[in-house]
C-alpha cells in the first residue's frame, strides 16, 4: 500500500480499528521481525526508521495477512496507553502513603473476649465510686491526678484508640481525642500531656522502619500540638520520668534529656540517667554492669552504694525513700522499699502483677496468690495497701470473682492513685475500676 505523499521511503501500515485483537497472539514474532521496512524506489532495501518526529504522526500500512504488525505500539493510540500507564503509576505511589496513615488514623483493636466481670464486694477499707468497660493496654497507659483520669485506650471493641480524659469522682467522658496507630500516653504534668509514636515497620526483604519514634507534647487543655522531637534510628521511645522541666527519656541506644516546654535535646544519648538528687547525694542508674542503682556523693564524686536493679524497674522517691517497681507485662514482679542513705531494703513484697501507685504515705499494687502465673488460669489476687516506710499491710481487697488470668500474657493490670481514690484496671474483664481508700492514715 502506497502513500499519496512523495516520499523515497514508506513505512509498513497499521490502520486504526482494523485487525487490533490479533496483536496480543502475533507480539513476540513481530518483534523479532522487522519493525519497519522500507525499500528505495528501485527497489534497494534502505535502512528501517524507527522514530517520529514530535507532532508527525506515521504513514501506516497492513501487511498482506490483514495481521496487524508490532510497530503499533508507537501510534497514537499506544502512546497514550503508555502515558496513561505512567500516570497511573505516580497515583499508586502517591496515593500508598496516604492511605497507609488512613489505616493508622482508623485503626481499631480487637478486645480479646473478657475472661471474667468483677464486682467489687462490701468492705470496709474500700470503697467503690464507679467503674466502666475500657481497654487499656500498656503501663503507662493509665494516669491519675487531682481532678482526673487519662488514659490510652477505646471504651468500645471495634473502636480506634483514644486519649480519654474522665473526671476523677464521677467517671464521667470529659473529651476525647483520637490516637493515630502506635501512639501511647505516656506522662502528663501541669501543662502537656506526652503521648509516644513508634516508627513504623514494613519488612519487605530487610526490615526497613519509616519515619522515626518520637514524643509529641499536647496542650492539655486544648490538646493543640506543642512540640514534637525525634530519635532517629529507634523503634520506640518511652519516658522514663518527669523531672521538674526535664523528661527522662529511653530511645533505644540510650537515654535522652528532653526539655518538657521545647522539646530540645539537653544532652544524650547517654549510658547513665540522674534519676533524683538530694542535699549532696544523687541517684543515678547504670549499666556499668548490669542495671544498677547508684548512689554518687555530689562533692567527691565517690560511690556511697549500689543496688542490683531488676529488669525494666519503676522509681518513686519520697523524702529518704526509694520505691522501686518491676512487674511487665504477663510476667510477674515485685515492689521494694530502700533506705535512701544506705541502700538496705527496708521491705519487700513479691509475686506482684501491676505497676505501684504512691499516695499519702501508702503504696497500691495487685499481688497474685500461689499458682503459676502465665497460663490462662484464675488464680486468687487482691489489692494490696502497704504503709511506704514500715512495709505493713493497711488494707486488702478480694475482686469477686477472686481469679484473674494473665490471657497468656495479653492481659494488663493497673494502679494509679491521687488522694485517697485509687484506679485499679482490671485486663481480663475488660474493667476500670475507680475506689475510695477508707483510712485514717
Amino acid at each position: 500500500m502506497t502513500s499519496g505523499r512523495s516520499r523515497s521511503c514508506q513505512f509498513v501500515e497499521f490502520v486504526d480499528g482494523v485487525g487490533e485483537t490479533a496483536v496480543a497472539d502475533n507480539l513476540m514474532l513481530k518483534f523479532k521481525s522487522t519493525i519497519l521496512q522500507c525499500k528505495r524506489r528501485g527497489g534497494t532495501p534502505c535502512r528501517s526508521q524507527v522514530g517520529f518526529q514530535v507532532g508527525r504522526r506515521p504513514h501506516h500500512s497492513r501487511d498482506a495477512s490483514g495481521v496487524l504488525t508490532m510497530p503499533q505500539i508507537f501510534s497514537r493510540k499506544g502512546r497514550l496507553l503508555l502515558l496513561a500507564v505512567f500516570l497511573l503509576t505516580i497515583v499508586v505511589a502517591c496515593i500508598s502513603p496516604m492511605v497507609e496513615w488512613f489505616t493508622y488514623r482508623t485503626s481499631i483493636r480487637q478486645w480479646k473476649s473478657a475472661s471474667l466481670s468483677h464486682n467489687v464486694p462490701i468492705n470496709s477499707q474500700f470503697e467503690k465510686l464507679w467503674s466502666l468497660a475500657a481497654f487499656i493496654r500498656c503501663k503507662s497507659c493509665l494516669i491519675s491526678t487531682e481532678n482526673n483520669v487519662y488514659f490510652s485506650g477505646s471504651l468500645e471493641n471495634n473502636s480506634p484508640e483514644f486519649l480519654v480524659s474522665l473526671d476523677l469522682l464521677t467517671g464521667g467522658i470529659e473529651w476525647q481525642q483520637m490516637l493515630r496507630k502506635f501512639q501511647t500516653l505516656e506522662g502528663l504534668n501541669s501543662k502537656h500531656i506526652y503521648i509516644s509514636q513508634s516508627a513504623t515497620q514494613k519488612i519487605a526483604g530487610p526490615t526497613q522502619l519509616w519515619g522515626a519514634a518520637q514524643i509529641i507534647a499536647y496542650d492539655i487543655e486544648s490538646f493543640e500540638e506543642v512540640w514534637r522531637q525525634q530519635f532517629a534510628g529507634s523503634w520506640g521511645v518511652s519516658i522514663n520520668r518527669i523531672v521538674e522541666n526535664m523528661l527522662v527519656i529511653d530511645a533505644g541506644p540510650g537515654l535522652y534529656h528532653v526539655n518538657t516546654d521545647t522539646g530540645q535535646k539537653i544532652d544524650g544519648p547517654q549510658q547513665q540517667d540522674l534519676l533524683s538528687a538530694r542535699e549532696e547525694i544523687q541517684y543515678l542508674r547504670t549499666y556499668d554492669a548490669g542495671p544498677v542503682l547508684r548512689s554518687v556523693n555530689i562533692e567527691s564524686g565517690e560511690i556511697v552504694w549500689d543496688h542490683d536493679l531488676p529488669s525494666f524497674p519503676q522509681f518513686v522517691f519520697e523524702d529518704e525513700l526509694i520505691l522501686i517497681g518491676n512487674a511487665v507485662s504477663g510476667e510477674l514482679g515485685g515492689a521494694a522499699a530502700l533506705d535512701g542513705n544506705t541502700g538496705e531494703t527496708l521491705w519487700n513484697q513479691r509475686r506482684v502483677i501491676s505497676n505501684i501507685a504512691v499516695s499519702n504515705g501508702v503504696v497500691y499494687f495487685i499481688k497474685l496468690e500461689e499458682g503459676v502465673w502465665g497460663q490462662d488460669l484464675a488464680l486468687d489476687a487482691q489489692l494490696m495497701a502497704v504503709d511506704i516506710r514500715t512495709g505493713e499491710t493497711l488494707g486488702t481487697l478480694h475482686f469477686e470473682p477472686s481469679g484473674i488470668r494473665s490471657g497468656s500474657g495479653h492481659y494488663e493490670y493497673l494502679v494509679t492513685a491521687s488522694d485517697n481514690i485509687v484506679l485499679v484496671y482490671l485486663g481480663d474483664g475488660r474493667q476500670l475500676i475507680a475506689l475510695r481508700f477508707l483510712t485514717d492514715k
